[in-house]
């Protein structure tokens, strides 16, 4: 009966569940990605441990988004409110499939090795206010005798003060 998120006095009693303070959860930002890489990276993994690709989708940058703040960019200026919809669908599309690769990895028995990433690099995204650009973010997981690469946050930006990505994330065995 620990699982059990609240309980009140009777249930105490009556169940025997513990009463007590319970971990906090990291606190999510509100709007599309996150407030900071590290929200990003932890969200995005937790995302993909779950196989839950709609809580990694809100991560993703929508286009609609994008076209509020990036219309000058030429692939995103042209799109409509009716194309940003049907893009969005796209999206939604391959980033349920990818997240359902990593689904390969048994993250039961996986362990956190190292992470990568992170570091700005020059961006190509024109958008008001200026965009930033970052390297992607990658975890390495070892699970046995393996070690998975996990491109949790793949084409990484900062655009209108959110960190949000533009590609589906990635997870295979480490060949190098």
């Amino acid at each position: 009966m620990r699982g059990l998120a609240l309980c009140g006095p009777a249930i105490v009693a009556v169940l025997g569940c513990e009463a007590g303070p319970r971990e906090p959860k990291a606190k999510r930002s509100e709007g599309p990605g996150a407030a900071s890489l590290e929200e990003l990276r932890e969200r995005a993994v937790e995302a993909l441990r779950a196989g839950d690709d709609k809580a990694y989708l809100e991560l993703v940058a929508s286009p609609a988004f994008l076209l509020e703040h990036c219309a000058g960019e030429p692939d995103i200026g042209a799109l409509e409110e009716g194309g940003a919809v049907a893009a969005r669908s796209q999206q939604r599309y391959e980033v349920r499939t990818a997240v359902a690769t990593c689904t390969d990895l048994d993250w039961a028995k996986a362990t956190l090795d190292r992470v990568e990433g992170g570091e700005p690099k020059s961006s190509d995204l024109t958008c008001e206010p200026a965009s930033e650009e970052f390297e992607d973010l990658v975890s390495f997981y070892r699970v046995g005798k393996v070690t998975w690469r996990v491109k949790a946050a793949n084409d990484v930006y900062r655009v209108a003060g959110r960190y949000v990505v533009r590609d589906v994330p990635r997870c295979e065995p480490d060949g190098g």
